[in-house]
């Protein structure tokens, strides 16, 4: 349905920008991150757990704990491999 078009989201809640093409986390009108919400998350792509361990967004995603964070990590993987054709 919005193929082709930007979307500005302005959320706290994570879960609803797991499949977002890209993220910007911004903090006191700065700019702090931006990347692919997977890509935000691992050191390393393949990463099947958080590894980012300096990352804000990742911190923020931990910490919605073990359980919550573990099911972003896996939309957000899901995401990004099927955007790149990356089977896993």
């Amino acid at each position: 349905m919005y193929k082709g078009c930007t979307i500005i989201t302005v959320t706290n809640r994570l879960f609803d920008i797991a499949d977002y093409d890209k993220v910007l986390l911004i903090k006191n009108g700065h700019k702090v991150e931006f990347d692919e919400p997977y890509r935000l998350l691992v050191k390393e792509i393949g990463d099947v757990e958080i590894t980012n361990k300096e990352g804000a967004f990742a911190s923020s995603v931990k910490s919605l704990g073990a359980e919550l964070s573990g099911q972003f990590l896996k939309l957000c993987m899901k995401h990004y491999y099927e955007k790149h054709s990356i089977e896993g």
